[in-house]
């Protein structure tokens, strides 16, 4: 059961991840942005400490590597978007089991028609993230019973691509603080820190362990996950 709801917290983003940024800093072609991760309405227990803590976002190029884990490293959600072959793919680990599925640009449009569409506000507000000038947005969900949520977001890191694979394609900036509201929880995310360097190849392949499978089985696994969680 526990193993279930842990699952279930870090399924939360799913629809999120990939918007952390979709481009390049100007002049840098690899690194890493470390994000924290807090879950500020959640009560404090002993399966808040399973939560994880940090979201590590690579990029190398076109490509980026976004990585979720538990305290223990035994489930963790990985996501991979190549912009040059424009396909997203999503990984899934839960002790033993590995599995994945990818989706290229069309499909991924019909796979973000399950959720919610938003409406933006812009707030004439700024602040600082990880050393970046921010401004504010607030996204509005069409759906009244998802309240809103803040994106802190910046023009100082160039970005060179629509951010196809998510629901905020239309801020303008590279996202270093936002939250997600899903299934009735909310999770924070801020960079804490911004680093240049060599990415490895192999942080953008998917290892042969994982099992492929379609996006309807993944959302299915995911959805007997959530009933579980539930409960």
């Amino acid at each position: 059961m526990k193993n279930a709801q842990f699952l279930a917290a870090l399924i939360l983003i799913s629809t999120l991840l990939g918007c952390s940024g979709n481009g390049l800093f100007s002049g840098k072609k690899e690194g890493q942005i470390i994000y924290d991760v807090t879950f500020p309405f959640e009560e404090n227990s002993l399966l808040l400490e399973l939560y994880p803590r940090e979201m590590v976002f690579e990029f190398k190029d076109d490509r980026f590597h976004t990585t979720l884990k538990s305290s223990y490293g035994v489930i963790s959600t990985e996501f991979i978007v190549d912009n040059d072959e424009g396909t997203f793919t999503q990984l899934l680990k839960s002790f033993s089991e590995k599995s994945f599925f990818t989706l290229d640009k069309e499909e991924m449009k019909v796979w973000m028609t399950q959720y919610p569409g938003v409406r933006f506000e812009k707030t004439g507000i700024t602040d600082s993230i990880a050393g970046f000038l921010c401004e504010k947005t607030i996204a509005h969900f069409l759906n009244d019973s998802v309240p809103a949520i803040e994106l802190y977001h910046t023009k100082a890191i160039k970005i060179d691509h629509s951010n196809w694979w998510n629901q905020f394609s239309e801020i303008d900036g590279f996202l270093l603080a936002y939250e997600v509201e899903q299934y009735g929880k909310r999770m924070r995310l801020k960079a804490r820190e911004i680093s240049y360097g060599p990415i490895a190849e192999e942080r953008f392949e998917i290892q042969t362990e994982y099992q492929l499978v379609t996006s309807d089985a993944m959302k299915a696994k995911i959805s007997s996950l959530m009933m579980d969680f539930m409960q």
